[in-house]
């Protein structure tokens, strides 16, 4: 018994240098290598509807996303935008995103380029995604784009037309999309959303906010008109982690097949000769290479010279690379999209870190208090015993 008191006495003696130390590691090392540290994560209802919602979206459906924050409230939710973009492109849905705060555009851009630089997925813009910018005005932009979005946007954050982009054909109002997600830091925010689109127009809509903006939004969760809430960077966490197990369990099994459906206008468009005549020219050096690469053919002898038989012979080969490459996860063809790269290591989302690093940083310092506590006990105890009244 002596010697645990000891041990008690000697933890209390210990160098404030190595708990410095410990505190750093405890925070470090989940940020740095989140893979190491896999602490549960309870997930709540709001954040479990959230996920159901997004994941009974199907291949080619459309979704607007809302970027309603900036730089200060980036930490809490922006991971959710991650794990949110990374959950549509599995899906096979495609994205179409504007912005109600002027920061928004660049926290959309920097989702878009971290996905993209992730290489899980072969994504095309104009396909697969499109960012159309910030408009000022916050409700009048959500009313517009209710009721008209082509009389607020002409263009997209490139400068393309929207007649140019192949997703937005058949784009007019809210109802031309299959869901709504609003990712808020303040007003406008996802009682906007609810007021002036959403719930007028019966459109599923779902929010993620910083903590501090739930109370107000729990009011639209209950009565159905929010489809759940990812609440701060707890919610993120959640839905990160929810993300993360659906997609390592499908992992192994996603493949060009699952997407075929998806992607099927493209193939028909790829399968009509007259297509070729209009947009391929043979005599061009630089489309002839495109063509040889990805189809997997030699078309430097057909320069200047079309005939029926050459164009069929491309649309052939096409067909034939797409079912040769059908059990690899890219396809030859950079613009048929949507596939996830099965040879590429899932990372934990920041949120799911960062929590982790709280969590343990936190029990860490519980368990200080604790020690130091019961070693200053003992100690003084002892010293009494010594020197008695």
């Amino acid at each position: 018994m002596n010697n645990i008191k000891n041990i008690f006495i000697k933890l209390g003696d210990i160098d404030r240098r190595y708990i410095f130390i410990l505190i750093l590691l405890s925070v470090l090392i989940p940020l740095l290598k989140p893979n190491w540290v896999n602490i549960p994560i309870k997930t709540t209802k709001n954040s479990e509807i959230v996920f159901t919602e997004i994941n009974n979206l199907s291949a080619g459906d459309k979704i607007l996303i809302s970027f309603e924050y900036g730089a200060s409230t980036k930490p809490e939710i922006h991971p959710m935008s991650i794990a949110l973009l990374n959950h549509l492109f599995y899906k096979g849905v495609k994205v179409y995103i504007v912005a109600l705060w002027p920061d928004g555009v660049m926290m959309a851009a920097d989702a878009i380029n971290e996905v993209l630089d992730s290489k899980l997925f072969n994504l095309t813009e104009g396909y697969d995604y499109v960012n159309l910018g910030y408009k000022p005005g916050g409700q009048v932009v959500i009313r517009g784009i209710a009721t008209d979005i082509r009389a607020l946007y002409t263009q997209d954050i490139n400068l393309t037309l929207l007649d140019e982009i192949p997703m937005m054909e058949g784009i007019n109002n809210i109802t031309d999309f299959d869901f709504v997600f609003d990712l808020s830091a303040g007003v406008p925010g996802n009682a906007e959303w609810v007021q002036y689109a959403c719930d007028e127009y019966k459109i599923p809509l779902s929010s993620g906010c910083t903590s501090i903006m739930v109370t107000d939004a729990i009011p639209y969760v209950e009565s159905g008109q929010l489809r759940g809430i990812l609440a701060g960077m707890p919610g993120a966490a959640e839905y990160e982690n929810l993300v993360y197990n659906y997609l390592s369990n499908n992992k192994e099994n996603a493949s060009t097949e699952n997407h075929i459906d998806k992607n099927q206008e493209k193939y028909n468009k790829y399968n009509d000769v007259e297509w070729w005549r209009k947009n391929i020219d043979p005599s061009s050096t630089d489309l002839t290479k495109r063509l040889q690469s990805f189809l997997g053919i030699r078309v430097d002898g057909f320069f200047g010279y079309e005939t029926e038989k050459y164009w069929i012979a491309v649309v052939d080969n096409h067909n034939n690379k797409i079912l040769s490459e059908s059990k690899n996860t890219y396809v030859a063809d950079e613009s048929i999209s949507g596939f996830m790269n099965s040879e590429v290591m899932l990372q934990r989302g920041k949120a799911t870190s960062r929590m982790s690093a709280q969590s343990i940083t936190h029990l860490l310092m519980v368990v200080f208090i604790i020690l130091g506590n019961i070693s200053y006990y003992l100690k003084r105890k002892k010293t009494l015993i010594k020197e008695p009244v």
